[in-house]
């Protein structure tokens, strides 16, 4: 299992607030729907967002997400990174896409939560 911190380290994530660096991340979750995220993510997740509202930190505590990621280099305003740090949320900050900060982090945590062993797609699931 991984932790925040050492997948910051090995992805190039920057911390904008890491209270918990050593937070285990069981899975992840990438999307921007707000509702979709609470409805979907898991404790332990890290949520690959681009979002920039306050309302991600709401969700991060209400889910107990290991941390949220904003990909696109995007920068949140200083207002978001103080509620993420008060209410004790590791925030950080992917260069990458979204789409590439997943990859990126699925072939990361591929090895360690069994997603290497997920069924192959057949021709037919592929139409």
């Amino acid at each position: 299992m991984r932790t925040v911190g050492e997948l910051a380290r090995a992805l190039g994530w920057r911390p904008l607030s890491q209270p918990q660096p050593g937070e285990a991340v069981t899975g992840a979750y990438a999307g921007d729907l707000l509702s979709d995220v609470a409805a979907g993510a898991r404790p332990g997740d890290v949520w690959l967002t681009v979002q920039l509202h306050h309302n991600v930190v709401r969700i991060a505590v209400l889910k107990d997400l290991a941390a949220v990621v904003i990909c696109g280099d995007r920068e949140p305003a200083g207002e978001l990174v103080g509620l993420a740090r008060d209410s004790e949320i590791n925030l950080l900050r992917a260069p990458l896409p979204l789409f590439e900060a997943a990859g990126r982090l699925y072939r990361e945590l591929a090895g360690t939560l069994g997603a290497a062993e997920a069924p192959e797609e057949t021709e037919e699931d592929m139409r």
